[in-house]
């Protein structure tokens, strides 16, 4: 003989289960007593079924379009607006004058229009950004592109107050 709770007694259980929460013990010992063990075909089929159409989760949602196809892209308006919405200090890394060195170096170089002649000999060499003042502060005319001898001989000059 089986037997079945009745409605009142099952909202009885169900109301004093309300609010109250296993502890971290129980919840192990619950788990370790679910191990090895596997829904009956049966089972599987009715959980299956307990979320087609409406009762599922997804109903009436999308994936995003980028993630559906290996060879979809993101449109150009779209990648541009993104693009737009995150510059500067609206960039969730941006650190304003908090920046380190190679971070304030990296914004000046994509910032400062690059010259094809160092600012102090004239030559065509390879380039680097010199900051002029020592200060290291987040303003690209505090900044000039040199060559590499010229960049060092610079700073040497500065540090040493000529």
């Amino acid at each position: 003989m089986t037997y079945h709770h009745t409605e009142e007694a099952k909202q009885k259980m169900k109301e004093k289960a309300l609010g109250r929460h296993p502890s971290e013990e129980a919840r192990k010992n619950m788990s370790i007593a679910q191990l090895g063990r596997h829904h009956s075909e049966e089972t599987k089929r009715k959980i299956g079924d307990a979320q087609l159409g409406e009762k599922n989760h997804m109903f009436g949602k999308h994936h995003p379009p980028w993630n559906k196809g290996k060879h979809w892209k993101l449109p150009e308006d779209a990648k541009r607006k993104i693009s737009e919405s995150r510059l500067g200090n609206k960039h969730p890394l941006w650190k304003g004058n908090e920046v380190s060195y190679r971070g304030l170096h990296h914004w000046i170089q994509a910032h400062k229009p690059c010259q094809t002649n160092c600012a102090l000999c004239g030559k065509v060499k390879p380039l680097e950004l010199a900051n002029l003042s020592g200060e290291y502060k987040r303003d690209i005319e505090d900044f000039m592109w040199t060559c590499r001898q010229c960049h060092r001989k610079f700073d040497t000059e500065r540090k040493n107050g000529n």
